[in-house]
């Protein structure tokens, strides 16, 4: 029985490796979420962080690299544009476990009429109902009103 094991992958031509792959394909295009300078949220944060808090540590640095956008003494915020609110949502409860902190977003708009706005908000007040503190700021950064909930 071992011989015939033996003579079947003897006999049998045995697979090519695969080719080598194009190492191209393996390069990081530049993600769209990745924030850098210029882009206005990092400024926008940065400016009105003091308005809304008692000493906010901006883009606060976690041990994994990742950044908070404001760390205060309860709260982990995540700010982002009201195109990504799902993101944010997500994002403010993962820097809420990184820090031991509660959850907060601060959503950016660019209009009053952000349709966004509203679903964010309902997806928030689900939260609450579940036990989460999450705190919401919105921020129409055309006029500068601010909505705290």
């Amino acid at each position: 029985m071992k011989h015939l094991l033996l003579l079947a992958l003897l006999t049998f031509p045995q697979p090519e490796p695969p080719p080598t792959e194009d190492p191209r394909l393996f390069e990081r295009a530049p993600h769209p979420i990745v924030r850098q300078v210029g882009d206005g949220e990092v400024e926008l944060v940065a400016k009105y962080a003091p308005l809304l808090f008692h000493e906010p540590e901006v883009e606060y640095v976690l041990p994994d690299g990742r950044r908070v956008d404001v760390l205060t003494e309860r709260f982990a915020y995540e700010a982002d544009w009201s195109y990504k609110w799902t993101e944010g949502v997500g994002q403010a409860l993962a820097y809420a476990v990184a820090t031991n902190r509660n959850p907060g977003l601060i959503l950016l708009m660019k209009g009053a009429d952000d349709e966004r706005y509203n679903q964010c908000l309902g997806v928030i007040t689900h939260l609450r109902s579940r036990g989460y503190n999450f705190e919401f700021i919105a921020i129409n950064v055309e006029n500068g009103k601010i909505w705290r909930h």
